[in-house]
């Protein structure tokens, strides 16, 4: 997997000069959104964290539920 791949995995995107930055939720689409809490939730069933990081896996997919929200 090139260094690229690997970002990309990451959920990083590149500006238009080229800097990888990680977007905010609102940057990035509705089903891309949906797979990060998707993988969240994976990183929960596969245990190994300590509570900091559970506190942060929920915390994230409840920002992800509150941005799919409608206005």
């Amino acid at each position: 997997m090139t260094e690229e791949e690997q970002k990309l995995n990451a959920g990083l995107k590149q500006d238009e000069n080229g800097n990888w930055y990680k977007p905010t939720l609102q940057e990035i689409s509705r089903n891309e959104r949906i797979e990060l809490a998707e993988k969240e939730i994976a990183y929960i069933v596969m245990g190994g964290q300590d509570g900091r990081e559970y506190a942060n896996s929920i915390a994230f997919i409840l920002q992800v539920l509150d941005s799919l929200r409608d206005d």
